[in-house]
């Protein structure tokens, strides 16, 4: 019924074949984007979600034998860095298992700046068409894990963004999620 290409370009996802359908039911359309954005903003934070680092915890008994918790991490008692592109040597402590995938949560700014935008919708730098939606992290640091450049060259890509969309889109979801508003919408309007 429907013919849909998803093609993902570096950190773009274009997703072409719905100029007729947006002419026809612009509304249909950005239902079933809105529903695209947040299923892949879902999987992204699995994605961005990983242990490791001060946010796990452990059962331990006291010497009075009561059971409490306590946080635990893998934080190393040595620094490593980088040279900045400036000559300036950016130091910090190490963990572990910093390379891990889904990315490891220390502080939790990745995954609080991780949001989406719906149709003709604005936040800050980030924009949206009439019919587009956009699923982004507003971390500093957020491309730089996705490409596995600069500080996390070592690790070598985490493309938590790109694995979101490829298994929200498994199957050909994003035009069966089409697919169904649109046979809604032929239903609301009695055309079944």
């Amino acid at each position: 019924m429907l013919s849909v290409n998803v093609t993902i370009s570096g950190d773009r996802v274009i997703i072409n074949g719905l100029n007729q359908l947006a002419a026809e039911m612009p509304k249909v359309v950005q239902r079933g984007l809105k529903k695209v954005a947040r299923g892949t903003y879902r999987i992204a934070m699995e994605k961005i979600n990983g242990a490791g680092g001060f946010n796990s915890y452990e059962t331990r008994t006291s010497s009075s034998g009561k059971q409490y918790q306590k946080k635990t991490g893998s934080k190393l008692n040595r620094y490593v860095g980088f040279t900045r592109s400036d000559g300036a040597q950016a130091m910090f402590k190490s963990f572990t298992d910093s390379g891990g995938y889904p990315v490891p949560v220390r502080t939790g700014n990745l995954k609080r700046l991780l949001d989406w935008l719906d149709p003709g919708e604005t936040k800050g730098v980030f924009s949206a068409g009439q019919m587009e939606v956009v699923v982004y992290d507003s971390a500093l640091y957020a491309s730089v894990i996705h490409q596995g450049t600069g500080s996390s060259a070592k690790f070598g890509p985490r493309p938590f963004m790109t694995d979101a969309l490829n298994k929200f889109n498994q199957g050909n979801g994003i035009s069966g999620i089409l697919n169904t508003e649109i046979s809604a919408e032929i239903a609301r309007r009695g055309l079944t």
